[in-house]
């Protein structure tokens, strides 16, 4: 069955975090704050504008789309993300102590760059970008370069869990024009193993 879409519009809470693996799979986990806005009268009578009703979700983004958030976002952004809403499972402890937790999370279909208060020069990962006048163009990194910049060090990849199974892609999958969909496309490809070592919470 598929699931809604929704849009959440905020801002990240903290740089992207991008995690390698051996197979070739990237996935990007990042915070989103997000809340409504309004204005109301302070104890000086002037009005004001408030945050109510705040949101802190994670959002996870794979394939191409992991690598240009990573690449591109940094903390305080503020971004545009349509996705799906799914549960995220994991265990802590073990044997007899182990307990099973849960989180609500935003797998990221697309994420945009909300232009009201910023100009940005561009570049596409195939063959064509835009500058703005005056401005260098920009170059395109691969998943290593973004690793080694978001964290200083060299390209590691996550361990991977033993045995590994592939993942069956969604009964909608297929492909898609969506460039890091999860359902379906780029997530659908990769093992288990990669699956388990990403899902570690934030």
């Amino acid at each position: 069955m598929s699931q809604n879409t929704i849009r959440l519009i905020g801002n990240l809470t903290d740089d992207p975090k991008l995690v390698l693996f051996a197979s070739g799979a990237t996935v990007t986990k990042m915070r989103l704050a997000s809340s409504k806005r309004r204005r109301v009268t302070d104890d000086n009578g002037k009005e004001v504008w408030e945050d109510v009703d705040p949101l802190f979700i994670d959002v996870e983004c794979w394939g191409q789309l992991a690598v240009n958030c990573g690449a591109s976002l940094k903390k305080g952004f503020p971004v545009i993300v349509d996705g799906s809403l799914v549960t995220d499972f994991w265990q802590e402890g073990e044997g007899n102590n182990a307990v099973t937790r849960s989180k609500i999370m935003l797998k990221a279909r697309n994420v945009a760059f909300d232009m009201n208060h910023y100009q940005l020069n561009s570049a596409r990962t195939s063959n064509s970008g835009h500058s703005l006048d005056g401005h260098d163009a920009v170059p395109v990194m691969d998943a290593e370069a973004v690793f080694k910049r978001l964290t200083g060090q060299p390209p590691s990849f996550a361990d991977p869990v033993d045995p590994a199974e592939p993942v069956a892609a969604e009964a909608d999958g297929g492909d898609s024009a969506l460039d890091g969909a999860p359902d379906g496309t780029d997530e659908a490809r990769y093992s288990a193993e990669d699956l388990s070592a990403a899902k570690a919470p934030f």
